[in-house]
């Protein structure tokens, strides 16, 4: 019997998942990390890297807007914005002044509901919270050096101090995400955001796990820094989604002090001998299929010589939102086909079985965003029977309980 947690935002809850008899099940969990206690974010955001402290920067200023991802990332925003509207405060920037903007980029409107389980009663009752549109509210920003035209939220650019609150997750594009990727894609528009986005999606200009050397990220902090992101607070997450280490200060300073610490928090060891099934964890960000995909991230440095061709490859996601919704890569929307659909799903997968395994999808869902062939399941036992392909054979198994935030060694 393996575990893992599953149901983001929604729970979260245990999985539990049983395998045949004779089967060599491993499990490959990054290193262990408790939750930081309440006065320990404190400090982190009070001890900022590379700007003086928050109260120092927002002196003298009128009022202020807080981006904070979304109910798509584990970011603790209900713990860390009381901290952030504290030291605003005690700068002289009273709650009334104070604005939480739901750095959206192209996902779908939070609803009450939502704001309560990302932020909480002490954030939803105390300050204001909107959430970022894309389409509407936005005024120009110039140009990036990379030709991306600039256009953003007029809260966001009309606001003394702007914060971005954000988390340390693996990116394919952006090397990791945080960091300056609350302002864009977060409250950027559509023509930033597709202009950004297309290059990489063809597979040109970013990478995955590479930070200083990758020209999304470059575009993407290019804009945060023409548009006036004063600080963040970025947080590395352990295996449950729950803040593990804060970082805050200098919106690259302390990304990039918050990528080095990743590297290590979430290091996994490399399975010893070839796997015939890797089941890979979609959670901390398992709320909808849009999201799920980046449990494949652990995979792209190289799945050769860890689940050869011919095997399996397991993507386990809850999915609560089932196949929620976003304005640019939902299916049949602008960058859904910026490039052959699937491609960069089908470099990873070559040859492998893959299966989604999510009681909140159906297959249609699956077909729909992933290469032909894909199955899905809705119930553990019938991911066992997929498997088992109708054979008593035994079979090597490597489970990685936290698949969008696991470094392979």
């Amino acid at each position: 019997m393996a575990q893992m947690w599953w149901k983001a935002w929604y729970g979260p809850e245990r999985l539990e998942m049983s395998f045949p008899a004779g089967w060599d099940v491993r499990v490959y969990p990054m290193p262990e990390a408790r939750r930081l206690t309440g006065e320990e974010i404190a400090e982190a955001i009070r001890t900022p890297v590379g700007t003086p402290p928050l109260r120092e920067l927002a002196a003298d200023r009128k009022n202020a807007v807080i981006a904070s991802d979304d109910i798509s990332r584990p970011a603790d925003a209900a713990r860390i914005i009381p901290v952030l509207a504290d030291e605003l405060n005690a700068a002289g920037i009273p709650d009334e002044r104070i604005l939480v903007l739901v750095a959206l980029g192209g996902h779908r409107q939070m609803h009450r509901l939502d704001l309560l389980r990302k932020f909480g009663p002490g954030v939803v009752d105390r300050l204001r919270v909107y959430n970022h549109s894309p389409f509407y509210n936005l005024v120009p920003a110039g140009m990036s050096d990379r030709g991306t035209p600039i256009e953003i939220n007029r809260f966001y650019a009309e606001a003394d101090v702007r914060i971005g609150v954000g988390s340390i997750v693996t990116h394919p594009q952006a090397g990791f995400g945080g960091g300056g990727k609350i302002v864009l894609p977060g409250v950027a528009a559509a023509e930033t955001i597709f202009t950004n986005h297309t290059p990489t999606l063809a597979g040109d200009g970013g990478s995955l796990l590479e930070v200083d050397d990758n020209e999304n990220r470059a575009d993407i902090e290019d804009v945060a820094m023409r548009t006036g992101l004063h600080f963040i607070v970025n947080q590395v997450s352990n295996d449950a989604g729950e803040a593990a280490r804060i970082f805050a200060g200098h919106p690259i300073e302390a990304h990039r002090a918050a990528v080095r610490h990743a590297h290590k928090a979430y290091a996994t060891p490399r399975p010893e001998i070839p796997l015939d099934v890797a089941v890979v964890n979609a959670f901390p960000m398992d709320t909808d299929i849009i999201q799920i995909e980046k449990a494949l991230n652990v995979f792209r440095p190289g799945l050769e010589g860890m689940v050869p061709p011919g095997g399996s490859i397991v993507i386990v996601a809850n999915c609560p939102e089932g196949r929620g919704f976003h304005h640019f890569g939902d299916y049949m929307m602008p960058l859904w086909q910026t490039i052959e659909k699937c491609a960069h799903t089908n470099d990873v997968i070559g040859g492998r079985k893959l299966v989604v395994f999510s009681p909140g999808l159906h297959q249609w869902d699956v077909d729909d965003f992933y290469p032909a062939g894909t199955k899905h399941c809705a119930t553990w036992e019938d991911v066992v029977v997929a498997l088992s392909d109708g054979s008593d054979a035994s079979r090597r198994v490597g489970i990685f309980p936290a698949g969008v935030l696991q470094i392979i060694e």
